[in-house]
């Protein structure tokens, strides 16, 4: 079953909820989601929170996940992940910021905030 996704646009970055299975079909159809509609809406900044999700990939496909998550989104800025404590792994944001996106892993959503909203 796919992702719930609900949005909030603000001034400085899009924030994206999202509910159900955290699977790496899942997290597919997430990047091409974001794709399009950063594109349509012309944010470069974006929170997605993951706290309300349940399971997370295995390792390879965190992997895979920051490989997908960097070759089809280079055109962000910055992308902020929220996750439980639980689930915090660092594999897709290494592997994306090896390929130049600046990804970060965060469980909580404060922190998250403040760094999308640096300079």
């Amino acid at each position: 079953m796919p992702f719930e996704i609900s949005h909030d646009y603000g001034s400085q970055f899009a924030t994206i909820h999202l509910r159900g299975e955290a699977t790496l079909e899942n997290f597919a159809h997430l990047i091409a989601h974001i794709h399009l509609d950063s594109k349509a809406k012309g944010y470069t900044r974006v929170l997605v929170n993951l706290q309300q999700t349940t399971g997370k990939p295995s390792f390879s496909g965190q992997l895979e996940l920051g490989e997908m998550t960097a070759m089809r989104l280079p055109h962000l800025d910055r992308i902020a992940s929220v996750v439980r404590g639980e689930d915090r792994t660092t594999a897709s944001q290494k592997v994306a910021t090896r390929m130049g996106l600046r990804l970060m892993v965060f469980t909580d959503a404060e922190e998250a905030v403040a760094w999308l909203s640096e300079d």
